[in-house]
């Protein structure tokens, strides 16, 4: 995690950053801390056992920005779509608990092969970071599948599990067809429907997403 967290630093160095907010653990949860946000509702359409999307994730994700926005106080807040899970909860309290905070959502950067862009993703081997490709193509797949006017969501997902299927070094942890906004599940293809994958290689959790807003727009 300190290599994690000095190479961020110095990424940050390069933004010409000026502030970073690193609290100590014991500083946010003090002995004896039991108090948490906990979202509810289509925020649990995706409920993998552990990682991203799991009740103790989405409890973890909603007490830490409470408390964030709580400590800074922020006018604008900026989070990536990459990790729609979390934008999801971040969306929901702000709205639900009146958070006095703009939200702003950046677009994903891709590498040439399409994977999006983390910081996570120099701790690939070679052979991990060619597999790890393929979460976007999967995601290219059910593009294609609703482009050629195919709505059953069910075949959409199909599709791109059987594509991540093909690569023994990606571990699936889940394949969602949903609604952009809320997550819930989504039966037919509608505009805003979301394509969710979230995979294992080696030791990154790979999160990707696209969103499909109708005729020929995507955000890709």
């Amino acid at each position: 995690m300190r290599v994690i967290l000095s190479r961020d630093l110095q990424l940050l160095g390069s933004a010409n950053v000026d502030v970073v907010f690193i609290p100590r653990t014991e500083e946010i949860y003090p002995a004896g801390f039991s108090t948490y946000v906990i979202p509810s509702s289509s925020l649990w359409a995706i409920q993998p056992t552990r990682g991203i999307g799991s009740r103790v994730y989405n409890r973890g994700v909603a007490t830490i920005i409470t408390k964030l926005f709580q400590l800074v106080r922020p006018d604008v807040a900026y989070f990536g779509q990459k990790n729609a899970h979390q934008v999801a909860i971040i969306r929901q309290l702000i709205r639900d608990l009146n958070i006095d905070v703009s939200l702003r959502i950046l677009p994903i950067v891709r590498e040439s092969d399409g994977l999006a862009m983390g910081s996570r993703n120099y701790i690939f081997t070679p052979a991990e970071r060619q597999a790890a490709s393929v979460v976007y193509r999967a995601l290219l797949v059910g593009k294609a599948f609703i482009d050629g006017d195919v709505r059953d969501s069910t075949e959409v997902e199909k599709a791109m599990k059987d594509l991540l299927a093909t690569e023994p070094l990606v571990i699936l942890d889940y394949v969602k067809v949903c609604h952009a906004e809320t997550l819930s599940a989504l039966d037919s293809i509608i505009p805003g429907t979301m394509l969710m994958i979230a995979v294992h290689i080696g030791k990154v959790h790979l999160v990707d997403n696209i969103i499909w807003r109708g005729g020929a727009n995507w955000h890709l």
